[in-house]
């Protein structure tokens, strides 16, 4: 058997979409690999882990190990976007909290869905770097119009969702040192929070993996309609191995959009033991919000773009 070492931070609020992508990982694991799971936890309710423990009713190549975090750690970093919560930031403490001898894993962010078996992400050779993430197209594109302050011409800017770490070269290097140095004293101010940190602190330190490693739904967004190869990204979405809902349209809302892996995630989720968790917008907040979109996008229901955003993000373009 081989062994594969996957990490989640996680708080109850995300605890059920956690629980869907830990499900998503075993069913399509290869059957000589043993999935190990090392969870950051915040706060993490009693029942939503025996849930995570009945999944060994049908799978049973995985073991979970929970790590308490100090959210004083991070609590008075800022929160930006309102879809994360401070657990975002326990990934920069991860060589702290785990135990020495993990050499390597895979941290995966909770709204992802995997389709495929991780072994070639997990093997994949890092080649001196501390870690490899898969370039965040949408950062590196507001950073070209100057919207984010990313210096594009210095290489890529990495997604945070899904990353492969050398924990060994992290603690050698005192890679949460540096990390740390930047939190206290930032380049520039906080866009998107521990991502940037990541980013900026670990600059030149970071390998680019292929896009099928981080497929970002967030690409589907009409202001990067004009990027180059965009059309192209957007096709590869239903073949990527790892796909990540980078977005404040989460698939769990069931108005979420229409798009085949959003269907796809929705039809395993009512398969695991979170089906209750699927959401909908209560229907007085969606006329309301619907309302307001109109004041603004009088005409948008003219504008073929708009269905695309429908398409891609559902009603949910209209919070």
């Amino acid at each position: 058997m081989r062994n594969l070492d996957i990490c989640f931070a996680s708080d109850e609020g995300y605890a059920p979409f956690m629980g869907v992508a830990i499900s998503s990982v075993l069913e399509n694991a290869a059957p000589d690999e043993f999935i190990r799971f090392h969870i950051l936890d915040n706060g993490i309710s009693k029942l939503n882990k025996q849930r995570i423990d009945s999944l060994k009713e049908k799978y049973s190549s995985y073991s979970v190990s929970y790590y308490p975090i100090n959210p004083s750690l991070f609590r008075d970093l800022p929160i930006i976007n309102s879809h994360l919560s401070h657990t975002a930031y326990a990934r920069l403490f991860i060589g702290s909290f785990l135990p020495e001898d993990l050499e390597r894993l895979i941290y995966l962010d909770c709204d992802i869905f995997v389709k495929s078996s991780l072994s070639d992400l997990f093997e994949t050779q890092l080649e001196g770097c501390i870690l490899g993430g898969v370039p965040d197209m949408g950062i590196m594109e507001k950073a070209r119009k100057e919207e984010h302050p990313w210096p594009y011409q210095e290489g890529m800017y990495v997604n945070s969702g899904v990353l492969l770490i050398d924990l060994v070269r992290w603690r050698k290097e005192e890679a949460e040192k540096i990390l740390w140095q930047y939190v206290e004293n930032p380049r520039y101010p906080l866009q998107f929070e521990d991502q940037d940190i990541i980013n900026f602190a670990l600059c030149g330190r970071i390998k680019e993996l292929p896009f099928t490693w981080n497929g970002l739904m967030s690409m589907g967004n009409a202001i990067f309609d004009k990027t180059t190869g965009i059309r192209s990204l957007r096709r590869s979405l239903l073949d990527c191995k790892i796909v990540h809902f980078a977005s404040p349209a989460k698939p769990w809302m069931k108005d979420s959009g229409w798009h085949p892996n959003i269907k796809q995630y929705q039809q395993f989720m009512k398969k695991t033991p979170w089906a209750e968790q699927m959401r909908c917008i209560p229907a007085k907040q969606l006329w309301r919000n619907i309302f307001r979109y109109w004041k603004v996008h009088p005409v948008f229901f003219l504008k073929p773009k708009s269905y695309r955003k429908l398409y891609w993000e559902g009603v949910s373009i209209f919070r």
